[in-house]
């Protein structure tokens, strides 16, 4: 996302809670782009110059994200492989989230490893990198940073599931870890466990 008004660059990585960023500032949806391809489309003037900022998240949390998404979505989602039809209750998310898991390719655009779209030039360029874990208050540090009022986000594609941990089994979470690997050692994501019944989050 390129906001000029507000000399702003958002780099949208999937499953980041971008839709409500990008929805904040009115600007078009669904619009992934890495560093490198902004870059080409606004010049190194205008890179040095704006606000760059992303969001990443917990890598567990972000695939099971996805695997909720492409049942949610169906056909919508074609690079990500559809999980195999399985019931409502809890064990069978389990047992078929690991089975997907299994088959999600890495080379995919959409589970591509989060540090990879801030790269520009070689180096991760960003001014500011905010977790979505902490999403409401980084982002009032981003308002801070570009001069405008601090406001909330709006929470759009919610979705109601328990805690991230909950899906897992220890093959499907060391599948994760050497998946993102990458992602978990730049950011230092941990996996955390939680026993929360119901847990809201952004699809």
């Amino acid at each position: 996302m390129i906001c000029h008004q507000n000399k702003l660059i958002y780099i949208h990585i999937f499953k980041t809670a971008g839709v409500s960023i990008e929805s904040f500032f009115e600007e078009p949806l669904y619009n992934h782009n890495t560093g490198t391809k902004i870059l080409g489309k606004i010049g190194q003037e205008k890179w040095d110059s704006y606000f760059k900022f992303t969001t990443v998240r917990n890598s567990w949390d972000r695939m099971l994200s996805f695997y909720f998404c492409r049942i949610a979505k169906g056909g919508q989602v074609p690079r990500i492989p559809q999980p195999i039809k399985c019931g409502s209750n809890h064990q069978s998310h389990m047992d078929n989230f690991e089975e997907w898991i299994e088959r999600v390719s890495l080379d995919q655009p959409m589970v591509m490893q989060q540090s990879h779209w801030t790269i520009v030039n070689e180096k991760m360029d960003m001014d500011f990198i905010a977790h979505f874990e902490n999403l409401h208050e980084d982002f009032l540090h981003v308002c801070e940073q570009i001069n405008i009022t601090p406001s909330t986000l709006p929470h759009l594609n919610k979705t109601t599931h328990r805690h991230y941990s909950q899906y897992y089994t220890e093959k499907s979470k060391s599948i994760v870890a050497e998946v993102c690997k990458e992602d978990i050692e730049t950011f230092e994501f941990t996996f955390e466990e939680n026993s929360k019944p119901v847990y809201i989050s952004y699809l």
